[in-house]
């Protein structure tokens, strides 16, 4: 499952131009904005 997500939250990070970023801390970011 955590694979998964990883890589659907990569390819939005690829079309976002944010690879360079840990799936880690993109997901963090995300679940923030969720919050927020």
């Amino acid at each position: 499952v955590v694979l998964s997500a990883d890589r659907g939250v990569l390819y939005m990070a690829d079309s976002l131009g944010l690879r360079f970023w840990e799936p880690k801390e993109i997901r963090e970011t995300l679940e923030g904005f969720k919050t927020w």
